[in-house]
């Protein structure tokens, strides 16, 4: 008889403790969709003035709520969410920043997101394009085919055969 409670509380522990390391590397997962960060940090950090710190602040409690929206989502969605976060994010921030202030919010992000393996290893690309509409671009929905075309070029490249 001893030896079946001492069997049942043995399997009673076991089952406890794998319980136990699973709901800690649940929560350890979830804590890595938490993005908050200390603003005035990444302000001195980028070298933001007044107004670009509110507006960073803005957006960037905006991309926090995003990421927890993805931390509550299905596994399959998750990693199509926080992409969606992070360009989005990213597409904001480049109304905001200058071109080397973005430059460094952006190693600065894509580093934090692989440090808590939410990024895989593979190389994200991020456009900046700008134009004049008193020289070559007239309107806005010609830049829109432009970015268009241009994609579409990246995506499917010239193709050269020599017979």
């Amino acid at each position: 008889m001893k030896k079946i409670v001492l069997t049942l509380v043995a399997m009673m522990s076991m089952t406890m403790a794998f319980a136990g390391n699973t709901n800690a590397k649940a929560a350890e997962m979830e804590n890595a969709y938490d993005m908050h960060i200390n603003i005035r940090r990444l302000a001195t950090t980028l070298g933001l003035n007044i107004d670009q710190m509110e507006s960073v602040n803005d957006l960037y409690n905006n991309f926090c709520v995003e990421m927890l929206n993805a931390s509550a989502a299905k596994d399959e969605e998750k990693s199509e969410m926080v992409d969606a976060a992070v360009k989005r994010n990213l597409t904001y921030m480049a109304y905001v920043l200058d071109n080397s202030q973005l430059k460094k919010y952006t190693l600065l992000l894509d580093t934090t997101l692989k440090n808590r393996g939410l990024k895989n290893q593979e190389k994200y690309s991020y456009y900046f394009g700008a134009a004049w509409s008193k020289y070559d671009v007239k309107s806005y929905a010609e830049w829109q085919i432009r970015i268009k075309e241009y994609l579409d070029a990246l995506k499917t490249p010239l193709g050269v055969e020599v017979k």
